[in-house]
C-alpha cells in the first residue's frame, strides 16, 4: 500500500498512525483489567479456564465488531464523503487504475479496525492457550480465517453498494435491520444463506470450544462457506472496478452477473445438502412441508439474483440499439445473443430446481414423496420453464422501455416483483382468508390469480391437482403485450430522443 495514495488518505483523515496505535493499546488494557478483575474476583479456587473462555468470547465478538460493523461502516462513510465533496471525480481522472482506487478503499477504510483486530489476535491467542484443550489455539486460528474471509464478503458488499447508490445506502445498516426481523426464521428455510453468512462456520466454532465436534465434517463445512465467500467477494470487486471507471454502465456485465447467478445457485444447493442444526430441527417440526418451502425459497432467490443478468442484458441492448441509432454498424449477432438471456436464465432456474428437489429427496427420501412425485412429470418442468420464460421476457422489455424513459432500472424490476409475481399470490391469500371467516374450504389451487405469476406456477406444480395453464394463457398475452411496447420503445431510442445519461 505505499503507492497508494487512496489508503494514505485514509490514513491522514484517521490522524495517522499514533492515535490508531493509542486506541489498539486502550483497547488491549481495557481487555487486560477486565480479564485480571475476573481472575482476581474468582478467589484461589476460580476456575481460570472457564474464565478464559469467557474472555475468549468477548474477544471474538469484538472482532465481530471490528471486522464486520466498523470496516463496513468506514468504507461507506468514505464514499460518501467522496461523492459529497467530489473528490470521487478526482480519483476517475487520476492516472490511478480502476483496482488501486478500490484497493485503497478497501484498505484505507480498515486502519483503525485492522489494527484493533491485530490487537485482539494477541488477545485471543494468550485464551486460547489458558484453555484445557490441546487444540485450542491452532482452532481458534483456523477459525480466523473464516471471520477475515466473512468480513472481506461483507466490505466488498458494502463498497459496491455505497459506489452503485452514491453513498446515500449503508448495507450494513440493512443487514443489522433484516438481521434483527426475520432472526432464524431465513437461516431455516434458506439453509444456502447460513453457509454464506458464515453461521454453519461459527456453529463449528462453538462445537470446537464444547469439545463436541466431527473435525473433518466441520472442517468440509468451513472449506465451503470460505470459498463461496472469497468467491463472491472476488466478484464484487470486480463490478467495483469497473463502477468506478464506468458509473454509467450497469452494476454487473453480463458475463460477470452469469458468474455472480451461478455461484448464487451453488451455494443455495450446497447450503440446502448441508443442513444446520437449525436445519434439522426445523426438518424434524415441518417434515415434507418444509421441503417444499426451501425448494420455493431458493427458487425465488435465484430468480432474485437472476435480475442482474438480466438487468445488465437489456442496458447492454439499450447501449446496441443507441450506437446504431447514432450511426454505428448494426450488431445483430450481439442483440440476438443478448435476447436469448431470458430463454438461458428460465433454463438455470428449472435445473436449480431440479437439483435442490434431488438434493432434498437425498437428505430426507421419506418425507418428500408427495412432492417428488408433482415434480416428476415432463410436463410440470415445461410449465414451469414456459412461465419463467414469459416472466423474464416481460421483464427485459420492462427494464428497456425504463432505460429509455431515463429511468433506474430498479423501479423496473420493482414494479414487475410487486404487480407480476406477488400480487396475484396475494390476491388468492385474500381469497382464501374471507372464504374461512365463512368456513369455507378455499384451497390454493382453486385460487383464480395465483397461476398469473412465475411464482404461482411453480406453487401450482408442486400442489397435487394445480393447474398452471390457464395462468400461463394470461402470461403470454403479458409478454406479447410487453413486446409490443419495447418495439415501439426501440424506435424511440435515437438522437432526437435518447434520454439525457
Amino acid at each position: 500500500m505505499r503507492g497508494n495514495p487512496v489508503f494514505w488518505l485514509h490514513v491522514q483523515l484517521f490522524r495517522g498512525w499514533r492515535n490508531t496505535l493509542i486506541l489498539a493499546a486502550l483497547y488491549l488494557l481495557l481487555a487486560a483489567a477486565g480479564t485480571a478483575l475476573a481472575y482476581r474476583a474468582g478467589g484461589p479456587n476460580a476456575d481460570f479456564a472457564a474464565i478464559s473462555a469467557g474472555a475468549l468470547g468477548f474477544v471474538t465478538l469484538s472482532q465481530g465488531l471490528f471486522l464486520l460493523l466498523l470496516g463496513p461502516g468506514a468504507i461507506h462513510k468514505s464514499i460518501q464523503r467522496d461523492f459529497q465533496t467530489g473528490m470521487i471525480e478526482s480519483h476517475r481522472i487520476s492516472p490511478m487504475s480502476g483496482s488501486k482506487i478500490v484497493l485503497g478503499y478497501l484498505s484505507g477504510a480498515h486502519v483503525q479496525a485492522g489494527t484493533l483486530y491485530v490487537a485482539s489476535l494477541l488477545l485471543g491467542t494468550y485464551f486460547a492457550s489458558q484453555l484445557k484443550l490441546g487444540y485450542a489455539v491452532g482452532a481458534w486460528w483456523s477459525v480466523q480465517l473464516c471471520i477475515v474471509c466473512l468480513a472481506l464478503l461483507f466490505s466488498s458488499l458494502s463498497l459496491l453498494v455505497s459506489l452503485a447508490s452514491r453513498g446515500k445506502v449503508n448495507v450494513v445498516v440493512i443487514v443489522l435491520v433484516l438481521s434483527l426481523i426475520s432472526g432464524w426464521a431465513v437461516v431455516m428455510f434458506i439453509p444456502g444463506l447460513a453457509l454464506l453468512g458464515g453461521w454453519m462456520t461459527g456453529q463449528m466454532l462453538f462445537n470446537v470450544f464444547g469439545g463436541k465436534t466431527n473435525l473433518i465434517s466441520d472442517a468440509t463445512l468451513a472449506a465451503a462457506g470460505i470459498f463461496t465467500q472469497v468467491a463472491i467477494s472476488l466478484t464484487f470487486l470486480v463490478a467495483c472496478y469497473r463502477k468506478v471507471r464506468a458509473p454509467e454502465r450497469p452494476l454487473f456485465p453480463v458475463p460477470l452477473a452469469f458468474v455472480l447467478l451461478v455461484i448464487g445457485g451453488a451455494v443455495l444447493a450446497l447450503g440446502t445438502g448441508m443442513q444446520s442444526g437449525v436445519g434439522q430441527v426445523a426438518a424434524r417440526e415441518f417434515g415434507s412441508g418444509l421441503g417444499a418451502i426451501q425448494l420455493l425459497t431458493a427458487a425465488i432467490v435465484f430468480i432474485a439474483v437472476a435480475q442482474f443478468p438480466l438487468t445488465a442484458a437489456a442496458l447492454e441492448c439499450f447501449f446496441v440499439d443507441r450506437a446504431h441509432a447514432f450511426g454505428d454498424a448494426a450488431r445483430t449477432t450481439r442483440r440476438a445473443a443478448l435476447l436469448l438471456v431470458p430463454v438461458v436464465l428460465a433454463g438455470l432456474t428449472v435445473l436449480l430446481v431440479k437439483i435442490v428437489l434431488f438434493t432434498l429427496s437425498e437428505e430426507r427420501d421419506a418425507d418428500l414423496g408427495v412432492l417428488t412425485a408433482a415434480l416428476d412429470r415432463l410436463p410440470q418442468y415445461a410449465a414451469i420453464l414456459v412461465a419463467l420464460a414469459l416472466s423474464f421476457w416481460i421483464d427485459f422489455n420492462v427494464i428497456y422501455i425504463m432505460k429509455t424513459l431515463g429511468r433506474h432500472p430498479i423501479w423496473a424490476v420493482l414494479l414487475s416483483a410487486i404487480v407480476l409475481k406477488i400480487l396475484p399470490i396475494v390476491l388468492d391469500g385474500g381469497l382464501i382468508f374471507l372464504a374461512s371467516l365463512r368456513d369455507v374450504d378455499l384451497w390454493l389451487v382453486e385460487g383464480y390469480f395465483t397461476g398469473a405469476s412465475p411464482i404461482g406456477t411453480l406453487v401450482l406444480c408442486t400442489l397435487p391437482g394445480g393447474q398452471p395453464w390457464p395462468g400461463l394463457a394470461f402470461q403470454v398475452l403479458l409478454a406479447g403485450v410487453a413486446t409490443y411496447f419495447g418495439l415501439r420503445f426501440k424506435r424511440l431510442v435515437g438522437p432526437a430522443r435518447v434520454p439525457r445519461a
